[in-house]
């Protein structure tokens, strides 16, 4: 542990380091304060040295933000920050709070609320517990493994599948019984991870382990297409509005387009630096790509500019989730997108201006949003947590409406 770590007994204090940069410094103080992130003197800095500088610098700050800052610092990409590199970029960056403003400021109080929830028992008091919503349907408990998605068929049908590979189909208007049975039920050959259906009721597909995605009949419960191009388990997938294609994005960060007659991919790319968890196509016209990633970003590609040279990446909502994992980002309109994340809190963006962060936080939540979804009107949205909390909440409001 850093804060265990005896002080070097040629080397300030924290406190004393703080005061230097909060001031202009020659290069020898500039020195001095080098020596002190570099703990294990090894002439360069780290990214675990740089972290726990920041951290004992009174900077909030994860593993991903820590990254990001030394991606910024560390000019020749080699990892480390020599001694060149530090010097040149604290000539710019002379206290603290220039440190912070590498990281987007209205990350902080992201942050702040993730660390009370954890730390005081009471916290969640502070925010109005809703009046509880209606008791659900049971459907059964014939699934044998995990329930990893749940999608609507049509108005009466809907799909569950389950992290064994098997997928049941129900239909709402017909759950009568002690224990409500499928219509129909089939079995893909590894886990399932994801699972999409297309706007007409017709087909499923499922993203499995092994990197494969199949094409199921909802009519007949078979297989009539294997999808190739990932190379890796596939963990999230999404019709295009026209039903022509749909987008997979994978654990590395892959995303594969397929047209839905061709087994081969039509476009494929290299997004994110981590698991895709989630794809979204816009609404109105089908081209652009919403992306969630374990790497803490949201992405905007339109499939239109990808190519061999180019992701077709248009925009980055950078640390997402407070530089924690963006579980699910999903397109409200044309200019909005809202997403949930590892950071307790789910965010509603416009595009047209993320310089000055989300611009409705909905608070309330004391664990990971792994779930959101909205209603075909854009006004309700839904979030559900590791923790079985569900809460809907009003689009334009910050306040839950049920829970």
């Amino acid at each position: 542990d850093f804060l265990k770590l005896r002080p070097h007994p040629h080397r300030r204090p924290w406190s004393e380091v703080a005061l230097l940069l909060r001031r202009a410094m020659d290069e020898n103080e500039l020195r001095k304060v080098f020596a002190k992130f570099d703990t294990d003197s090894s002439g360069s800095i780290d990214e675990s040295e740089l972290q726990d500088a920041m951290r004992m610098l009174g900077i909030k700050v994860s593993d991903t933000s820590a990254k990001k800052c030394l991606k910024l610092v560390d000019t020749d990409s080699n990892g480390t920050i020599e001694w060149p590199e530090f010097k040149a970029f604290f000539g710019k960056v002379t206290d603290a709070e220039g440190i912070k403003c590498l990281l987007s400021s209205s990350n902080q109080r992201f942050f702040e609320y993730k660390q009370k929830v954890e730390t005081d028992a009471s916290f969640a008091k502070t925010f109005a517990i809703p009046p509880f919503g209606p008791k659900p349907k049971l459907l059964n408990t014939y699934h044998d493994d995990q329930i990893e998605e749940v999608v609507w068929i049509s108005d009466t049908l809907l799909a569950t599948g389950s992290l064994d590979g098997e997928v049941k189909i129900w239909d709402r208007t017909n759950l009568g019984g002690m224990i409500p049975k499928p219509i129909k039920s089939f079995k893909a050959d590894s886990s399932l991870y994801t699972m999409a259906a297309s706007s007409d009721g017709a087909r499923v597909v499922t993203g499995l382990e092994d990197g494969k995605v199949v094409e199921w009949s909802v009519a007949d419960g078979v297989a009539t297409t294997m999808y190739r191009g990932h190379d890796a388990a596939v963990f999230s997938s999404k019709f295009r509005p026209d039903d022509a294609c749909f987008a997979s994005g994978n654990k590395v960060g892959r995303i594969c387009q397929h047209d839905v007659n061709v087994a081969e991919p039509v476009l494929s790319w290299k997004a994110h630096e981590g698991i895709i968890n989630s794809v979204d196509y816009e609404k109105s016209a089908g081209q652009l790509l919403c992306t969630a990633s374990s790497d803490s970003t949201v992405k905007v590609s339109d499939t239109r500019l990808v190519g061999e040279d180019s992701t077709g990446m248009v925009v980055e909502i950078e640390d997402a989730a407070a530089s924690e994992k963006v579980f699910r980002a999903l397109w409200r309109n044309e200019r909005e997108i809202v997403s949930c994340g590892d950071d307790y809190c789910t965010k509603r963006w416009d595009l047209r201006n993320l310089r000055d962060g989300p611009v409705c936080s909905y608070f309330g939540h004391v664990s990971p949003v792994r779930a959101l979804e909205l209603s075909p009107c854009g006004r309700f949205i839904v979030t559900g947590t590791t923790t079985g909390s569900v809460r809907l909440w009003l689009g334009g409001e910050q306040g839950p409406v049920s829970g």
